[in-house]
């Protein structure tokens, strides 16, 4: 029983590896350039001015890209260029499905979905933006909740990895492959499970997610996205 658990283990691992690897790939094939003051000031444009066709994404996601927790609106502070930039390409392509943000994504061009994706992150970075991320964030998460208890270990009953595998141990991401979930609003984070659940995600070439989402009960999910709610954003890199 015992090799048959390692070899479990072993299998499960390579199948995270394989999804980082195929992620990191897609990444680089992407072609997500570092951002210079020309695209971050596009970004700021698009963010509070928009364009054709686009709508000031602080109009629902907010002054200082804290988000709408009523309507689940996603808090964009706290993310990388990289992952943001991923999805409004993930909207403008279909792989992500959304009323809203598809026709958004689709109506801006490649290189204006990367400079609204630099400017949050330098967003993020800026001082100013500091206190409204604190302002929306609780305190602190129940260390022995069920959400926790899922987050820092898992069900491996129902073969459900711990979210910390990916997310970190604090839901602060991995800048390169996968976001922040610390500090988001649970709102969100219930959506964002209901559609890799739904299909109307299909971003994962690993197909973790849709699994783990499939796996969870309604309470699973609510326990889960509350926890991550309530511990603090992710600060910038480098900040002290």
């Amino acid at each position: 029983m015992r090799v048959a658990a390692s070899v479990y283990a072993g299998a499960r691992m390579s199948k995270i590896l394989f999804g980082a690897a195929a992620i990191a790939l897609a990444f680089a094939a992407g072609g997500v350039a570092a951002a210079d003051s020309d695209d971050i000031a596009q970004g700021e444009a698009l963010a509070t001015r928009g364009s054709a066709g686009v709508t000031p994404c602080e109009q629902c996601h907010g002054t200082h890209g804290e988000g709408n927790a009523d309507v689940g609106f996603p808090r964009l502070v706290g993310q990388s260029a990289a992952y943001l930039q991923r999805q409004l390409d993930a909207f403008a392509g279909g792989s992500r499905v959304h009323p809203i943000m598809q026709p958004i994504a689709r109506a801006m061009s490649p290189a204006q979905r990367a400079a609204a994706a630099a400017y949050y992150e330098s967003l993020w970075r800026r001082e100013a933006a500091a206190p409204a991320a604190a302002a929306s964030t609780p305190a602190s998460a129940a260390p022995d909740s069920l959400g926790a208890t899922i987050a820092r270990a898992g069900l491996p009953a129902r073969d459900v990895q711990a979210c910390a595998s990916c997310h970190g141990a604090q839901g602060t991401g991995d800048r390169a492959l996968y976001p922040a979930l610390a500090g988001q609003h649970a709102s969100y984070l219930r959506n964002a499970l209901a559609e890799w659940k739904n299909g109307a995600r299909r971003t994962d070439p690993s197909g973790q997610m849709p699994r783990i989402a499939s796996a969870l009960s309604d309470a699973e999910v609510g326990a889960l996205a509350a926890y991550f709610a309530a511990l603090p954003a992710p600060a910038p890199p480098g900040a002290r």
